[in-house]
């Protein structure tokens, strides 16, 4: 896995982010169990509601305050 990091790293500062950011994104979604999300909005919304402006949050911050 080092080896490839050290190799390979170079070789993505020419792809653009987007293309990046589009692969994590893919692989991410797989990762969340949406039925787990409807079950969760049944059985308490407010939690779910604070969880989710919890992660809008700190996308936020991440992509305004980058250099802090």
């Amino acid at each position: 896995m080092l080896l490839a990091l050290a190799f390979l790293t170079p070789m993505f500062y020419y792809i653009p982010d987007a293309a990046l950011a589009a692969v994590i994104i893919m692989a991410v979604t797989d990762m969340i169990n949406f039925s787990m999300v409807k079950h969760l909005w049944t059985i308490n919304s407010a939690c779910l509601l604070f969880i989710f402006i919890l992660l809008l949050t700190w996308t936020l911050n991440l992509i305004f305050y980058e250099n802090l």
